[in-house]
């Protein structure tokens, strides 16, 4: 075992609040994503003359590296995240349920409510996106005339819903329902052991896949949106019993070689990086049910998380502050950037060249970010905690 490898207990303690690495993890990921989209609207662009560039993004991908431009693992990396950093929350909290409840629903719905309410006001005022630079890709998310019963759909972000007006937003209607059941799920996790909760919400996972496919199949597509509630709870799941058998994980850790770490961290490239690009493979795979990627997907975004916490050298590069500052901006990063992927593909794809545009885009992205981060998230969590500590307080039993 090398000396600098060691991990003290206290690195990860049950009742350690907050672990800034995973801020730093949640930043990349909700970067993945942002340019996994503007490269998709390059890629897609029948304007544009960028046949080379395509070519380049294609060899890209392929990398190691490629991971950066592919957003459904780091869609599956956030549901992993949110089971840890629910759990912790729920390990160190006095809140009951309602305060519990409250926290979550003021971390998640303002900001949204917000995005919601300025793609309205922009479909409303500047239109959809038109024009020689709309993609198929932009065009199958576009379009969709404003109405009062999408509005509420929206609003409401628990239903099953086209998210016409923010296309993450599908995500957050998971991450909402699971956040509300999740005490209930916590309370499973601590009366069975790892294996057993993985084998039960495993085949519950599978399950909900497969009705998932049968209710689509036949149209009842609202059980199909419901079904695979069940289908994610199992990465929520999985980020929930990292939190809870932290101390046990990093001794199996620091039992492995060199050897053994490289190792893992070549499963996290190749289970990370190519099931979502099976497709590409064309012939029998051209129609491969992407759902069935999120099983191959998950070693690898359960492994991302443990190997931040237990390795040094990892935690340290991501405690850097640009790091940080991106973790602290990432739920804005990731729910305004479709307006301004909107607002670049309607205006100023004309007057730039698709990849400027792109790249533009991408920065105006991090600048909203931090603004909506500054003005609405920061407020909105400050008002959960403030309802949470009244609600306590009239809970209290006097001495």
């Amino acid at each position: 075992m090398v000396a600098t490898s060691q991990i003290s207990a206290a690195a990860v303690s049950v009742k350690q609040p907050r672990f800034h690495q995973l801020d730093a993890i949640r930043g990349v990921a909700a970067l993945a994503v942002v340019l996994s989209h503007f490269s998709s609207v390059m890629a897609s662009d029948p304007a544009g003359n960028i046949d080379g560039l395509n070519k380049a993004l294609a060899y890209f991908m392929l990398t190691p590296l490629g991971g950066i431009l592919i957003g459904l693992p780091a869609v599956l990396l956030f549901f992993v995240l949110s089971g840890f950093a629910l759990t912790k929350m729920l390990q160190n909290s006095r809140d009951g349920y309602v305060g519990y409840a409250v926290k979550r629903v003021a971390r998640i719905w303002p900001p949204y409510l917000l995005a919601i309410a300025l793609s309205v006001v922009f479909i409303a005022t500047l239109g959809w996106p038109t024009g020689e630079h709309v993609s198929g890709w932009v065009s199958k998310i576009t379009g969709h005339p404003l109405s009062g019963k999408d509005v509420i759909d929206h609003v409401l972000l628990l239903g099953a819903f086209e998210p016409h007006y923010n296309f993450v937003a599908w995500t957050l209607v998971y991450e909402m329902r699971i956040s509300l059941l999740f005490p209930l799920i916590y309370m499973t996790l601590l009366r069975w052991g790892p294996s057993k909760a993985l084998s039960i919400y495993g085949a519950v996972s599978l399950t909900c896949v497969a009705l998932h496919y049968f209710a689509k199949s036949q149209g009842y597509l609202p059980l199909a949106n419901w079904a695979l509630t069940g289908h994610y709870v199992l990465f929520f799941v999985v980020g929930g019993l990292i939190a809870l058998h932290l101390a046990a994980i990093a001794r199996w850790y620091q039992a492995r070689s060199n050897i053994a770490r490289f190792a893992l961290l070549a499963l996290i490239i190749v289970s990370y990086t190519y099931p979502p690009q099976i497709r590409d493979l064309g012939g029998v795979f051209a129609k491969f049910p992407m759902i069935l990627t999120h099983w191959m997907i998950l070693p690898s975004v359960a492994l991302v998380v443990i190997m931040a916490i237990t390795s040094p050298k990892i935690e340290a590069l991501l405690l850097h502050q640009p790091l940080q500052w991106l973790g602290k901006v990432s739920y804005s990063l990731y729910l305004f950037h479709p307006l301004v992927l909107f607002f670049m593909v309607r205006h100023l794809s004309d007057n730039f060249q698709v990849l400027n545009a792109a790249l533009l885009g991408v920065a105006m992205s991090l600048v909203v970010a931090a603004l909506a981060y500054r003005w609405a998230e920061l407020p909105s969590q400050k008002m959960g905690r403030v309802l949470a500590d009244i609600l306590r307080r009239r809970n209290a039993v006097p001495d």
